[in-house]
């Protein structure tokens, strides 16, 4: 079972969420609990999360700012089982995470990529340099060049209906 732990601010900085994601071969579970950021005193229950892994539709790892500040980067397909989490982006979690985790978050992240590339060609993929992540854009860089070939060929279909003058191009 791989976990590591995790925090980022909630409220417009004013809170902080820190917690545990948990990862067990058939279901990703995240335990976090919420507290101030000025003293930490003020504290909620500590609270479970958890999802399928299908309900993932892109994880990626990003090293951060000289290697030293590394994240994971999560959006979730169902915001609803989120809902309760201070996020500052419906369905997306940017969890900011200790240097010594990150070898853990970087495994967990890689174990989960190939099921996200896998649903990420349904949507629109996002290109973060240098992030796990975008191993789903290689994954469907093929169907992404054939969805675009339909498009201009639709594109190119659609002005020869129009009635423009020849010298016009659509």
């Amino acid at each position: 079972m791989d976990q590591f732990s995790f925090k980022f601010d909630a409220y417009g900085g004013l809170g902080e969420v820190r917690g545990v994601l948990q990862f067990d071969g058939e279901q990703l579970r995240l335990h976090y609990q919420v507290a101030d950021a000025m003293l930490g005193a003020i504290r909620s229950q500590p609270r479970e999360v958890a999802f399928a892994p299908e309900a993932v539709l892109d994880i990626a790892y990003s090293a951060g700012w000289f290697w030293l500040m590394p994240r994971v980067e999560l959006q979730v397909s169902d915001v609803a089982r989120i809902a309760d989490i201070p996020l500052e982006t419906a369905g997306s979690l940017r969890l900011h995470l200790p240097f010594s985790q990150r070898r853990v978050a970087r495994r967990l992240v890689e174990s989960l990529a190939l099921p996200a590339a896998s649903v990420a060609c349904v949507g629109s993929i996002p290109s973060w340099h240098g992030w796990v992540g975008a191993s789903a854009a290689r994954h469907c860089r093929p169907i992404m060049r054939q969805r675009a070939r339909r498009r201009v060929a639709r594109s190119r279909s659609s002005c020869a209906r129009r009635s423009r003058p020849a010298s016009r191009s659509c």
